[in-house]
């Protein structure tokens, strides 16, 4: 059986080496969530991405692909984690 790999900061299904970063079969992350070095693009960069993508392929409008977008990317573990931590951070804050 053929392993599935799952990049960590998208979702996107990785099968090729050039779907890898860096065309290297087993990293972490896809080709499109790295830059040319090989480094994780930000959150924001994940979801302007995303939100053209599905655009372009569902045809919906940017409204919903905004929310598309930020509920999918939700619930990857990478970004949910982060998530969890800015919440805290901004709990503990004496504003």
């Amino acid at each position: 059986m053929k392993k599935v790999y799952i990049c960590k900061s998208c979702g996107k299904v990785m099968k090729d080496a050039e779907d890898f970063s860096g065309g290297e079969i087993g990293k972490d992350y896809c080709s499109n969530c790295t830059d040319e070095f090989g480094y994780r693009k930000s959150y924001s960069h994940i979801i302007k991405d995303t939100k053209e993508f599905l655009i372009k392929h569902l045809s919906i409008s940017e409204e919903e692909s905004e929310k598309m977008a930020l509920e999918n990317i939700a619930r990857i573990p990478f970004w949910a984690q982060k998530e969890k931590i800015m919440l805290s951070k901004k709990k503990n804050c004496n504003y």
